[in-house]
């Protein structure tokens, strides 16, 4: 069994650190487990989010439109195939 030990320390005066302090600390039972389901969920979370990027990244560029550095959309509207209720989806974000 190996087990590895970190050290945190919680700047209490910070409220976000206050407040995660005070939910680990409230999780008595077993804080490792509660930790590392915490972790592990944002993971799953930042990597769902990450497919679904790629997804729609995808589909724009299907329908002609090109995504710049700055994240934002060029739309290539004449060769576009898309509904207009889609175009408006994307507008409204």
């Amino acid at each position: 069994m190996s087990i590895q030990r970190i050290n945190l320390a919680f700047n209490l005066d910070d409220k976000d650190s206050e407040k995660a302090y005070k939910i680990i600390k409230a999780n008595k039972g077993n804080m490792t487990n509660f930790v590392v389901n915490i972790v592990l969920a944002e993971d799953t979370r930042l990597n769902e989010k990450r497919i679904i990027k790629e997804a729609v990244r995808e589909v724009l560029e299907e329908v002609n439109w090109q995504i710049k550095s700055d994240n934002s959309i060029e739309e290539n509207l004449e060769e576009s195939n898309l509904p207009d209720d889609v175009l408006d989806i994307f507008n409204n974000l």
